[in-house]
C-alpha cells in the first residue's frame, strides 16, 4: 500500500472495503492506484539469491535452492548447461537436484563448472525476478567457499568455542572406510594459519579470531566482511583408491567477522503528539565487535490499538494504516512521526472520564547480519518504547445549551466523536442509545442541561 494515502474520507487502504475500490483519485492518487486490494500499491518482483553448496565428486546429495523461495514457478536461460552434468533444477520449488546417482556422472568424475540464470516467476508470471546460479563440483570440499567462525550453529562449535568445519562427504569415501584423504591446510597471511588444525576425522578445527588479526580484502557483496579477521587458504590432499593417487585441493576464505554483541538507542522511551515529530534515536553500538549489522527491522506490540505492520524494504511502521515512525533500515536510526490519520485509531478507544487517549508501542528493534545463507548468523536487538498521545483531551462533563444537532448517520461512538474532532466549531458531542447529537450554544443557565463530552485541543506531549 501508498503509505500515508487516504481518500476524501480519511479512510486509509487498511479501512478501505473491497466494494469502496474506485478510480476517483484523492490527492493525486485513486484506491485502484494507492491500495494493494484495490490491485494498485506498490508491485515489485521480491528479490532473491541462490545458494548453494560446492559439490563433491561422486556425491549422492546435492544442496541448492533459492532463497527467499518465492515462487512456485522457476525456469532457467536457453545456455544453462546443468543437464550436461546430471544436474536440474526443479521447476516448482527451485531447488537443485541430480538426474542420475552421483555427482560427475557424466563427466567421468572430473571438476566442472557451471553459471546459469534462474527466474523466479511470481504473481501468476506478472512479477519476474533473476539472480545468478554459480556452482563448482571439485574432488573434496567443505560447505562453502567462504567459511565463518562467526557461525552460532550448535554442531559448528566446539567445548573451546573453536568453529568446526567437517569435510563433505562423498560416496567413494564412505564406501570405502579404511580408505581416506591424506591432507594438508595453509592460509595467508601466516597469522590465520597458526589458528588452524585439521583433526584425525578431516574435520578443520578453527580457534576464535581476534579482533586486529590479519584481514582479507575485495570479498565483494560480502555485507561488509572487508577487511574482517581472516586469511585465504587452501586444504590439498591425496586420496589413494584402486585406481591410483588423486590430488585434489579445495581453496577458500576463512573469515572471522566481528559483529555487535549489543546495541540500544540514546533514548529508551519517546514521546510524540499526532501530527508532529519527535526527535530522530541514533543508534548507539557498544565498544566489543566492528561489523555492523546487514540491515534492521522492528517488530512492535500495541496496547489500546491494532497491529503494528513494518515494511522491512521501506522501513516504515504503520497502524491501521497510518505511519507511525520510520526506521533506517541500513543504519538503524529511528524517527517517530505519527500522521494526524491516527486520530481515528483514538476516537475508535471506547469512552473514559477525563482521558488523554494514548497509543503504547513496545518495540524491538533488531541488527541483523546475512554473513552465510548456509549458517545460523547472529543477529542483536533492543528494546524502545513509543507513547503516542492524542492532541485532543476528551472529558465527560455537564452543561448547559440552547440547542441539540442531531446526526442520525453517525452510528458509532467512534464515528460521533471522529465528526466532532473534524468540525472546528464543535466543542461537545452526545452520543446515547445508538444516537450521535452535538449540543450548540452553551450557556450559564439553560432548559437544556446534558451529560457530554468535551475536549480540549492543542494538547501536546
Amino acid at each position: 500500500d501508498t503509505p500515508g494515502w487516504t481518500d476524501i474520507d480519511g479512510q486509509t487502504c487498511y479501512d478501505l472495503q473491497e466494494n469502496g475500490c474506485e478510480d476517483k483519485p484523492y490527492r493525486g492518487l485513486s484506491s485502484n492506484q494507492a491500495c494493494c486490494k484495490c490491485g494498485g500499491g506498490h508491485r515489485a518482483a521480491t528479490a532473491f539469491m541462490y545458494v548453494v553448496q560446492p559439490l563433491v565428486l561422486f556425491a549422492q546429495e546435492v544442496y541448492g535452492q533459492p532463497v527467499p523461495r518465492t515462487a512456485s514457478r522457476y525456469s532457467v536461460n536457453p545456455e544453462c548447461q546443468l543437464a550436461k552434468y546430471g544436474l536440474t533444477i526443479n521447476g516448482s520449488t527451485g531447488a537443485l537436484e541430480l538426474t542420475c546417482d552421483y555427482v560427475g556422472c557424466f563427466t567421468k568424475a572430473e571438476p566442472f563448472e557451471v553459471q546459469c540464470t534462474i527466474t523466479a516467476h511470481q504473481i501468476d508470471g506478472e512479477l519476474n525476478s533473476t539472480t545468478t546460479l554459480s556452482l563448482q563440483a571439485f574432488h573434496l570440499a567443505y560447505e562453502s567457499q567462504v567459511l565463518l567462525t562467526t557461525d552460532t550453529h550448535p554442531l559448528r562449535r566446539a567445548p573451546g568455542n573453536e568453529a568446526r568445519f567437517p569435510l563433505l562427504n562423498d560416496c567413494l569415501t564412505l564406501s570405502r572406510p579404511s580408505k581416506k584423504w591424506s591432507l594438508s591446510y595453509s592460509c595467508t597471511p601466516n597469522g590465520v594459519e597458526g589458528k588452524t588444525r585439521l583433526l584425525e576425522s578431516d574435520t578443520l578445527e578453527v580457534q576464535p579470531l581476534a579482533q586486529g588479526l590479519s584481514g582479507v580484502t575485495d570479498l565483494g557483496n560480502s555485507s561488509g566482511q572487508t577487511g574482517q579477521p581472516g586469511g585465504a587458504c587452501v586444504v590439498e590432499g591425496t586420496w589413494a583408491g584402486a585406481g591410483g593417487k588423486r590430488p585434489a585441493s579445495f581453496k577458500h576464505v576463512l573469515l572471522g567477522p566481528q559483529p555487535w554483541t549489543s546495541f540500544d538507542y540514546d533514548l529508551r522511551r519517546v514521546y510524540a503528539t499526532v501530527g508532529a515529530r519527535a526527535r530522530p534515536l541514533h543508534v548507539r553500538r557498544t565498544k566489543d565487535g566492528a561489523l555492523p549489522p546487514a540491515r534492521f527491522s522492528a517488530a512492535c506490540r500495541v496496547v489500546g490499538g491494532p497491529d503494528l505492520v513494518f515494511d522491512k524494504a521501506t522501513g516504515v511502521g504503520t497502524v491501521a494504516g497510518h505511519t507511525v515512525f520510520f526506521l533506517d533500515v541500513l543504519t538503524g536510526s529511528l524517527r517517530v512521526e505519527p500522521s494526524a490519520g491516527l486520530h481515528a485509531v483514538f476516537d475508535a478507544q471506547t469512552e473514559a472520564s477525563a482521558i488523554r487517549r494514548e497509543l503504547v508501542l513496545s518495540c524491538a528493534v533488531f541488527g541483523h547480519y546475512e554473513l552465510s545463507a548456509l549458517g545460523h548468523d547472529p543477529s542483536v536487538r533492543t528494546s524502545v518504547e513509543i507513547r503516542l498521545n492524542d492532541p485532543m483531551c476528551w472529558f465527560n462533563t455537564t452543561a448547559y445549551f440552547y440547542r441539540v444537532t442531531e446526526a442520525p448517520n453517525l452510528t458509532t461512538a467512534a464515528a460521533c466523536r471522529g465528526a466532532c474532532r473534524a468540525n472546528p466549531t464543535c466543542s461537545h458531542y452526545l452520543f446515547e442509545a445508538g444516537t450521535c447529537a452535538f449540543p450548540s450554544d452553551r450557556c450559564v443557565d439553560a432548559d437544556l442541561s446534558l451529560e457530554t463530552y468535551g475536549t480540549v485541543t492543542g494538547a501536546s506531549s
